[in-house]
C-alpha cells in the first residue's frame, strides 16, 4: 500500500497507537487517571420514590406479594443511597445501597 510515513501519511498507527503497544497495560486506571478519581465511595445521596397508587394516593406499607409482584413495606418514600465502585484492573463494578 506504500510507505506508512510518506510525505501524504501520517506516522504509522502501530508506532503511537497503544493498542498496538505490547507493554501497554490493560488496567483501566493505567490508562486514564480519570478512574481514579471515579472509584471509591460516593454519598450520600437522598431520593425520592414515587409511592402514590393508581388514585394518587399515599401507598400504604404492605407485604411484598411474589405472585402479584407488588408491595412496599416502607412507610417513606423518601430514601438515602450510598454507591461504592471498585475497578480492579480491566473490571468495573458499582454497587448501590439504599436506606429507609
Amino acid at each position: 500500500m506504500g510507505n506508512c510515513s510518506s510525505m501524504l501519511t501520517k506516522q504509522c498507527l502501530g508506532l503511537s497507537d497503544p493498542r498496538y503497544d505490547q507493554n501497554a497495560s490493560n488496567d483501566l486506571i493505567d490508562q486514564d487517571g480519570l478512574w481514579k478519581q471515579y472509584a471509591g465511595f460516593w454519598g450520600p445521596f437522598v431520593e425520592r420514590r414515587n409511592t402514590l397508587s393508581e388514585d394518587n394516593a399515599p401507598r400504604k406499607p404492605s407485604f411484598y406479594n411474589p405472585v402479584q409482584k407488588v408491595g412496599w413495606p416502607y412507610t417513606s418514600d423518601v430514601f438515602t443511597s450510598y454507591r461504592v465502585v471498585t475497578i480492579e484492573g480491566t473490571r468495573f463494578k458499582s454497587s448501590k445501597f439504599y436506606f429507609y
